[in-house]
């Protein structure tokens, strides 16, 4: 299965270590969709990255080849539950563009947090895996900086 993943699961080795069948696949563009701070996680204890649909944005992030048993693991990590209608996370799928490019659209699957109002701020540890997961795989430097904007001043 095709993994799209745009938050800390861009960091290779969180990702190896959650679905230890994770395969690199590409880069990939999400058109207008954008992230926002979408909710508190448990496992992070602070806010984390979703995403929703914005006219004239562009989301990157990584494709990753996962198994179907890993599929389960991830489900778990994420907060999914098919079998919970209301369980604050959907799985759906959506159409990226390979290395950015409109001639190579992919169906990939992705997570979808509920977007709750006022979550609690991203954390720097959070950050840095998710900026560190857009510099490891070469995301484009617009994009880099733009995270990099969302850190904490010093």
């Amino acid at each position: 299965m095709l993994y799209f993943a745009y938050g800390s699961d861009m960091d290779w080795n969180l990702m190896r270590k959650k679905c230890p069948s994770t395969r690199f696949f590409s880069r990939a563009l999400l058109d207008q969709f954008k992230l926002v701070v979408a909710r508190e996680s448990s496992q992070w204890k602070c806010g984390i990255f979703g995403i929703i649909p914005e006219d004239k944005s562009q989301l990157w992030g990584v494709i990753y080849e996962i198994s179907l048993f890993d599929l389960g693991k991830l489900d778990v990590s994420e907060g999914y539950n098919p079998l919970k209608k209301d369980c604050g996370c959907l799985r759906k799928e959506c159409i990226v563009y390979k290395e950015g490019d409109n001639n190579f659209p992919l169906t990939v699957f992705s997570y979808f947090p509920e977007i709750m109002p006022n979550p609690p701020p991203l954390s720097l540890e959070y950050l840095n895996k998710v900026i560190g997961g857009a510099h490891y795989w070469h995301l484009p430097k617009g994009y880099i900086a733009n995270l990099n904007r969302l850190l904490p001043k010093s």
